[in-house]
């Protein structure tokens, strides 16, 4: 079920009609109940189905709804959501895992690493370079080293793009009148019509782990848990009160004077969202339409990140270029707040703004997936439907392959609270209190296994996320399913034979005498080096064995202690010079590079 309020002029609510607005959440997108993902751009709405096909409705002068065809009469726009098209017309768009709508087009990232756009281009914002329009997708950077095939995240601004790579860098490309590009282009003509590396003045920007783009600034997301901001700075949206400047031209640390880390980010329209692990609010920026939540609309923007005292165990924040928020918290429960000029907050009033987090009671307490527009605001609990068939289900923050399944049915995927009571929790686990969680309850029986995937976005350190654990529900007791983990695209696997409960734990049985073993595999030239097969020999001949992530990247974990090991790595043609060692601590910093 996909509730939907705000604007609708353009029919941008997918409710089969123009008008009127709405000020309180009410039915949306029709005859579809498997969306997993939803985001609205300026006057139009993206939304990803089960399927991995996208669908769109709204305003569609440019080409945004990406159907093959110009609006070119009244509205310009569609009020029935349709499938986008493939670059080739001749199918849908498939494969898709994520989606982001801009001021004017729009965004696809698909499984293998590939960025798709389509819609208005005067500003370069379809990545293809050149300045056409396109009402098909186009793909983004299909001939840049380094960037095709390796995204793993994309969001869009109004008139800007921001994209992630499984290297941890950051690209951008689009409008830069504001400098929101992060490249060092100072002059206000240098839009970008393909992506460009975000830079910090010469040294490489990277280890980032999200990206978010507001209306013209950007965001990112470090490892370390800072949260860096580049371009406009009208309304502070740098939060850096040492920076003094409507630019910034390069990457801007956030002020964090307080304890703890970010582990989300959102950006709004000229503000930005920050979430803790603890489940606390911070937010900076403009506050004219109240966006803040802090009780007032001042004309004077807030400089650095403010703790939201309204709200608390928050795991989800959405602010899409918008001036308004949404947030869902760990009880399931969705705030709104912000400009409400046209119901975005669903009030039940055309009011100017609210300004403290507004409880939307009418919703589903089950509401899985929560997304914003600019003037829009969207929830949505899907069902999905299963067959026969094997079935990849995308989505924010699962991921689940469904494979002989005995009869037609309706699955309905619910958020779970991981701490719930019960569980007979194994020795040595630990159920991580901010991290998802979901329930698939169906119709149909499962025959044989299934491969369910969970997203992580709140682990920073590479030995943590190595500890994590997809678990499952069987018989009141939580069973250790995991079979794979990639770190860079921040997602747990798991074979499973039933659709119980599933959560993530972190494993933590290892004693002060075991220990952790680990390193980087590189060319030495800047260039980690993924699959290399590596293995540790302990003075007995016994061998464990690994391989290297995609970011180059080996663990060995549990290491007997006060041992001596010796480690050997293979890759190709290349020679290595094996290393000796002596456990005593954990080691984690061990380079391997050819000779």
């Amino acid at each position: 079920m996909t509730k939907t309020w705000g604007f609708n002029t353009y029919g941008q609510l997918g409710n089969k009609s123009f008008i009127p607005n709405t000020y309180t959440p009410e039915n949306g997108f029709f005859n579809y109940s498997d969306i997993t993902s939803i985001q609205g751009g300026g006057l139009h709405t993206l939304a990803l189905r089960a399927t991995g096909t996208v669908l769109a409705v709204g305003q569609n002068s440019n080409g945004q709804l990406g159907n093959g065809t110009f609006s070119t009469t009244g509205c310009f726009c569609q009020f029935t959501p349709a499938s986008v098209r493939n670059p080739q017309n001749n199918g849908f768009l498939t494969n898709v895992t994520a989606i982001s709508a801009g001021g004017v087009h729009s965004l696809a990232l698909t499984s293998d690493g590939k960025v798709y756009a389509w819609g208005n281009n005067f500003n370069g914002e379809l990545g293809n370079g050149n300045n056409t329009n396109s009402n098909l997708p186009v793909q983004v950077g299909s001939d840049i080293a380094g960037f095709d095939g390796r995204v793993i995240a994309v969001d869009a601004g109004f008139l800007h793009n921001l994209a992630l790579t499984d290297d941890g860098r950051v690209w951008a490309w689009g409008f830069n009148n504001f400098r929101q590009l992060g490249d060092g282009s100072t002059s206000n003509s240098q839009n970008s019509p393909k992506p460009v590396l975000v830079t910090q003045g010469g040294p490489q920007f990277s280890d980032v782990l999200q990206v978010a783009a507001g209306a013209f600034h950007s965001i990112a997301l470090k490892k370390d848990g800072t949260a860096w901001v580049w371009g406009s700075n009208n309304n502070k949206q740098v939060g850096n009160p040492s920076f003094i400047g409507n630019f910034s031209d390069f990457p801007t640390q956030a002020n964090q004077d307080f304890s703890g880390r970010f582990v989300s980010i959102a950006g709004g329209g000229y503000h930005n969202l920050a979430l803790k692990a603890d489940g606390t609010l911070w937010m900076w920026g403009r506050n004219f339409e109240a966006q803040l939540g802090n009780g007032g609309n001042d004309q004077n923007p807030v400089g650095e990140p403010t703790r939201n005292e309204s709200l608390s165990n928050v795991i989800k924040i959405k602010a899409d270029g918008s001036y308004h928020n949404l947030v869902k918290t760990r009880e399931g429960k969705v705030f709104a707040w912000g400009n409400n000029y046209q119901g975005e907050v669903g009030i039940g009033a055309f009011i100017d703004f609210q300004n403290i987090p507004f409880e939307l009671t009418s919703l589903e307490t089950n509401t899985t997936i929560i997304g914003t527009g600019v003037y829009n605001s969207y929830a949505v609990t899907p069902q999905i439907l299963t067959d026969s068939d094997n079935q990849i289900i995308r989505g924010e923050d699962f991921n689940v392959f469904l494979a002989s399944v005995d009869t037609p049915g309706t699955t309905l995927v619910l958020p779970v609270n991981p701490a719930a009571t019960g569980l007979d929790i194994p020795d040595g686990y630990e159920i991580q209190e901010n991290q998802p969680a979901f329930n698939f309850s169906t119709t149909a029986e499962l025959s044989g296994s299934a491969s369910v995937c969970l997203k992580v976005p709140n682990v920073f350190d590479e030995l943590l996320f190595a500890d994590l654990r997809i678990m499952q529900s069987l018989n009141g007791n939580l069973v250790d399913q995991t079979t794979s983990s990639d770190y860079q695209r921040k997602q747990i696997c798991g074979a499973v034979t039933s659709l119980s409960t599933f959560l993530i734990a972190e494993y933590n049985a290892p004693t002060p005498q075991f220990f952790i073993v680990s390193g980087t595999v590189s060319t030495g030239r800047s260039r980690n080096i993924a699959y290399a097969r590596v293995i540790l020999e302990d003075e007995d001949g016994n061998v464990q064995k690994t391989e290297t992530d995609i970011s180059g990247r080996f663990v060995f974990k549990d290491i007997p202690g006060s041992r001596t090991y010796t480690i050997s790595v293979f890759y190709r043609d290349m020679s290595f010079d094996p290393q000796t060692i002596t456990v005593n601590q954990d080691i984690t910093n061990l380079i391997f590079t050819p000779r």
